[in-house]
């Protein structure tokens, strides 16, 4: 990923520009979506001394750019978490377990290659995917328990 505004980032047919008033994403189906952020403790302070300006101007660019990726994460996990639902849903009517021990590590493991990949910790990979497949597997358990 680049420093600089207007930055790619490509991972897992998923573009994400990243700019200081707007993040847009564009998904592998083509799909666009503009989510305009802007934090209200992100405003320009001015300052008498050039390079204090500078470097806070720097600063906000970033924490901007930290907060649309937030965003979109959030976003992301919001629709992952909608199918999860729906599988789970699947799940109760067709008598399955609402764990697939076998599809979790081939999970884990594809995202660990992924990580690696993008020069991103594994082992941290690996316990952001596992929190979110326990959060899953509690969702269709309560499915499970209401069909």
């Amino acid at each position: 990923m680049e420093s600089s505004d207007g930055a790619l980032v490509r991972r897992i047919g998923v573009t994400v520009a990243v700019m200081p008033e707007q993040m847009v994403c564009n998904f592998a189906k083509g799909k666009a979506a503009a989510l305009p952020f802007r934090h209200p403790a992100n405003k320009r302070r001015r300052t008498s001394f050039n390079g204090a300006h500078m470097a806070d101007e720097i600063l906000n660019r970033y924490r901007e750019s930290i907060d649309n990726i937030d965003a979109a994460l959030v976003f992301m996990l919001a629709e992952r978490f909608k199918i999860t639902k729906a599988v789970g849903e699947y799940k109760a009517t067709a008598k399955l377990p609402p764990a697939d021990p076998g599809r979790e590590s081939v999970q884990i493991e594809r995202l660990r290659r992924l990580a690696k990949d993008a020069n991103l910790d594994p082992d941290f990979s690996e316990k952001f995917l596992r929190f979110i497949i326990d959060e899953v597997i509690h969702h269709h358990r309560q499915a499970g328990a209401k069909g």
